[in-house]
């Protein structure tokens, strides 16, 4: 079960990095700020530079959860909603 706990957390991981890449390219395009420095995070979690009016706008309007100081879950974004994910999150910074 050792090997199969190893090889679990080294999918996961590897995951998660695709994940962040992804999330910090469209948040980059979305935006035309960079947000490269996601990439070099590390875990599940990442805090994104939100207040919390527009993480609860995030919510109330685009349906995107967060905890209100801008941490979102890495894990709770797919490939197939990245970019949807990217543009509301991009938009709200936009409007202030």
């Amino acid at each position: 079960t050792r090997c199969l706990s190893d090889w679990s957390s080294d999918v996961c991981s590897s995951d998660l990095n695709s994940l962040r890449s992804l999330l910090a390219e469209k948040l980059t395009t979305a935006s035309g700020a960079d947000f490269g420095w996601i990439k070099q995070q590390r875990g599940m979690f990442s805090r994104l530079p939100l207040r919390a009016e527009q993480v609860v706008t995030l919510r109330e309007q685009h349906h995107i959860y967060m905890a209100p100081d801008g941490r979102i879950n890495i894990a709770g974004i797919s490939p197939a909603n990245c970019t949807r994910v990217s543009e509301s999150i991009a938009t709200v910074m936009k409007a202030g």
